[in-house]
């Protein structure tokens, strides 16, 4: 037959499943078309699993109601400045340059919770004439606040800590330190303040 060398040519173009421009393999396509079939079929049950996990909680929420809902938080009753607050001599010199407050918002079961919110911290000598008795005021963010959350075996706190040796004189016998938190769940405005030996 002398076709034959034609036809079997053909036939080994066909069997390599490529074409004059060397396209991929109607096989591969095949093969990578039901792959991608494959991951979009996991992706529409992980899709769905989703939803009825968010629907089940929106149905959860409503049946429960806002009032309910609110009523079970723990919220802040009381923020306390804790005992080891004050005067710190960090660079071990002899004398006092860093001030460190450890402040614990408290709900009401007078557990420590890390309440989001906005914390004003000052420094005052209630001893110097009015007009320079406010030493220094720190305002803390919340983005900030939430990232001095800190805690040891016993509880829990935000650790706040600020250079003052350029605030404080040999006059100067206590201080005293004054706390605002406003709670940004609640809306309240809790104060708290603790005098500091020198």
């Amino acid at each position: 037959m002398k076709h034959a060398p034609i036809i079997i040519a053909a036939l080994m173009v066909i069997a390599a499943g490529c074409d004059s421009n060397g396209n991929q393999s109607l096989w591969d396509q095949i093969k990578s078309l039901t792959q991608d079939k494959s991951k979009l079929k996991q992706r529409v049950d992980t899709l769905e699993a989703e939803n009825a996990e968010l629907t089940a909680c929106v149905e959860t929420l409503t049946a429960l109601g806002p009032e309910k809902r609110i009523e079970a938080l723990s919220g802040v009753q009381r923020i306390a400045i804790e005992k080891r607050s004050g005067l710190a001599d960090k660079d071990k010199d002899g004398k006092a340059e860093t001030l460190v407050v450890y402040i614990s918002p408290r709900d009401d079961t007078g557990s420590a919770v890390k309440a989001p919110g906005e914390i004003t911290l000052q420094l005052w000598d209630l001893n110097a004439p009015s007009d320079t008795a406010l030493l220094k005021e720190w305002i803390i963010e919340p983005m900030q606040l939430k990232k001095l959350w800190s805690s040891t075996v016993f509880t829990n706190y935000y650790r706040l800590s600020y250079k003052v040796a350029d605030l404080l004189n040999d006059q100067q016998t206590e201080l005293t330190i004054k706390v605002t938190f406003t709670d940004y769940i609640t809306g309240k405005t809790l104060n708290a303040q603790k005098v500091i030996k020198k």
